[in-house]
């Protein structure tokens, strides 16, 4: 049997020696479950069929527990594994080798640095300190060094359990850094309590007991930690692996928490939604998706990411707002349309406030319309809205000017769709976030330049929608119904859309023409504002990326699995239900908790839990870190009954390190503070 000789020794001479783990510490995989990797290897793999493909994750790990039983120690190396792939599915040399560099180039697309691990090290060399990195693991070191590198941690020797025939778990691998440095010349920094804490400190190594990535997954959403339990998920679980792991990945590069809480509840609901949206195109034959500004920026930007065929469908994004589209269509007003733009107007300045939102404010053709309301305003407050659009109707009847400059505005936004690319004879999917398909209804109308003329046809898509308000041509990927209880939660989310789905531009105010045609004129947002909404969507962006990098090489999740997993993701992203809100709700109350997401439980109904999370994942129960909320959980005094029954095992861990470390400071095992 092949001998590994052991690596060189590495001395200090200043201070103590700083080794690191290096996966979980060093390094993390922007999925949630680390053997994730190996059943997105089965879907990606160019090498393996259909039916090997599913079943690799299954042989991959089989054939690890295999080549570890041959050695008395339990390390393998990768080739070792390998060779035990190739016996078990009967592959030559040559695909055996193909399979391997497959993986490797697969943990090398997923690993992200630890900003908090990587600054230390860097410090630390900077300093004039040794860095080492110690590893229980099977790749390369060579392979290892690489990744680390790439990742901007300082050189340093590495120690891999495989090649050295020494691990952690066993403690022969720290015995070996007191032989190379001295007793308790070494700090070692890991993730796993057991092998790098106790263990070093049983053989004379400081350990120190490293929770950053723990603590970054504490923020994914309760119904996926299920998720990040299964070792071999189906393409749909996939999908979200990718998705919550980047989120995640995103945290630990150094982003804050409000950014990774973009990441990890935001970007999957939207990047779903998109996916729906394409397949939605594909299924209906629509040649184009239209995203409206400014909620469709985002969309449209995870989009472009995403694998499709590039002659099937059209991506366009066109700056349309209320405001611009009103100022195209104040002679096609009806009493509904004029009540919801007379809503919250003062009787001080309420003609000039609406001549604004008309777009008549500026142009002496429509004076008289403008006198005709302030004296409509100043006799009769509040002023009803059939008056005014009768008013209205009369003023553009008796008025060719004003009619032809209403004509010259339609003509000029057509001139700007058709520079955007937009075909005004094809049918499209008009995709927006909001509620009430008001804004698809005023596009459809400002494309009709002859009163009575009939539109392409134009499909409105949501991410979720009030159907009661809502033509035929309305759907929505989340929410479909307005007596569906998270529809009622979504509707008092402006303030939360605009955070977190906003544009880095600000609305459209009119259309004007140019040497190449047309273009939309756009309010001039703050540029502290535009960078922080431009970092939250390279973060959301990044995610679709990485899970269009799997669509395209074969990951195929079903339209029905993505939809049941948007609606999961969203019961906890889009809502944050108080106790007294779940409480006057009843059982319709779902939500998370959007203002502490590290700490604040879901509330979730006791009829939903089963029906819902078993869609997801038949394998998941409901979690007691779940709080639930129905007439059979209230007690006497109307109190939310807590599943939660015991301590959480970081606050039994951290009272256990603190009584290792009193121990060993009374034995005198350090001279300064562990």
């Amino acid at each position: 049997m092949t001998q590994h000789r052991r690596s060189d020794d590495v001395r200090s001479n200043t201070g103590l020696v700083l080794s690191l783990d290096v996966f979980d510490t060093c390094i993390s995989r922007s999925v949630l479950h680390p053997r994730h990797v190996f059943a997105l290897h089965g879907r990606l793999s160019a090498v393996l069929d259909a039916d090997r493909s599913r079943a690799w994750a299954s042989v991959r790990q089989r054939s690890e527990n295999v080549a570890r039983d041959r050695r008395r120690d339990r390390q393998c190396t990768l080739f070792e594994i390998y060779v035990e792939v190739q016996r078990q599915l009967v592959l030559d040399a040559s695909d055996r080798t193909r399979l391997m560099l497959e993986e490797m180039e697969l943990e090398r697309a997923l690993c992200v640095a630890v900003e908090p691990v990587r600054l230390r090290a860097c410090a630390h060399a900077e300093a004039g300190g040794v860095v080492v990195y110690s590893s229980d693991m099977y790749l390369p070191p060579s392979f290892l060094r690489d990744i680390l590198h790439r990742n901007g941690f300082p050189p340093g020797k590495i120690f891999v359990s495989g090649y050295e025939r020494a691990s952690k778990e066993t403690g022969d691998l720290f015995r070996d850094h007191c032989r190379r440095f001295g007793r308790w010349a070494v700090r070692h920094l890991g993730d796993n309590f057991r092998h790098d804490f106790l263990n070093a400190y049983r053989n004379h190594v400081r350990g120190e007991f490293d929770t950053t990535v723990s603590r970054a997954r504490r923020q994914l959403p309760e119904p996926c930690r299920a998720l990040a339990r299964n070792p071999y998920p189906d393409d749909a679980g996939l999908a979200i692996s990718l998705l919550l792991g980047n989120g995640l990945a995103s945290r630990l590069a150094g982003a804050s928490s409000a950014d990774c809480y973009s990441a990890v509840r935001i970007a999957p609901v939207v990047v779903l939604w998109v996916l729906w949206l394409l397949s939605e195109s594909s299924a209906r034959g629509v040649k184009q998706i239209l995203f409206a500004a400014r909620d469709g920026q985002l969309p449209y930007k995870i989009a472009r990411s995403l694998p499709r065929d590039r002659d099937s469908v059209a991506l366009r994004y066109i700056h349309v707002s209320r405001r611009s589209l009103w100022t195209l269509l104040c002679d096609r007003l009806n009493p509904d349309q004029l009540q919801h733009l007379l809503r919250g107007l003062e009787r001080d300045g309420a003609a000039a406030r609406l001549a604004t939102r008309l777009g008549i404010a500026d142009s002496d053709v429509f004076m008289p319309l403008r006198r005709a309301l302030d004296t409509e305003f100043a006799a009769v407050w509040p002023s009803d809205a059939n008056r005014i659009a009768q008013l209205v109707a009369a003023f553009f009847e008796s008025s060719p000017d004003a009619r032809h400059e209403l004509t010259r505005r339609r003509e000029v936004f057509a001139l700007y769709l058709a520079a955007q690319g937009v075909e005004g004879d094809a049918s499209a999917i008009f995709a927006d976030i909001g509620w009430l398909g008001n804004l698809r209804t005023q596009y459809g109308l400002a494309t009709v330049r002859v009163p009575g003329e009939h539109p392409p046809e134009l499909l409105g898509r949501y991410l979720g929608l009030k159907l009661a308000n809502c033509g035929p041509l309305d759907d929505a990927f989340l929410f479909r119904n307005r007596d569906e209880p998270m529809c009622l939660r979504l509707d008092g989310c402006a303030p939360f859309f605009e955070q977190w789905l906003a544009a880095d531009h600000g609305t459209a105010l009119e259309y004007r023409r140019t040497r190449s045609g047309a273009a939309a004129t756009l309010a001039i947002p703050a540029a502290d504002y535009v960078r922080g909404i431009r970092q939250r969507h390279a973060i959301v962006v990044r995610s679709g990326k990485h899970l269009g990098a799997a669509l395209r090489r074969g990951l195929k999740p079903t339209d029905e699995s993505l939809r049941t997993w948007g609606q999961v993701l969203a019961l906890d992203a889009f809502t944050r239900p108080t106790v007294d809100e779940a409480r006057s709700l009843g059982s319709a109350s779902i939500g998370g908790a959007m203002d502490a997401p590290d700490e604040a439980p879901l509330i979730v109904p006791l009829s939903v839990p089963r029906a819902l999370l078993t869609a997801v994942s038949p394998r998941h129960a409901p979690s007691p870190t779940l709080w639930y909320y129905g007439s059979s959980a209230l007690g006497a005094h109307g109190m939310l009954w807590p599943a939660r029954l015991a301590l959480t095992g970081q606050r039994i861990r951290g009272r256990i390190v603190r009584l290792v470390k009193r121990r060993l400071a009374g034995k005198g095992a350090s001279h300064d503070s562990i």
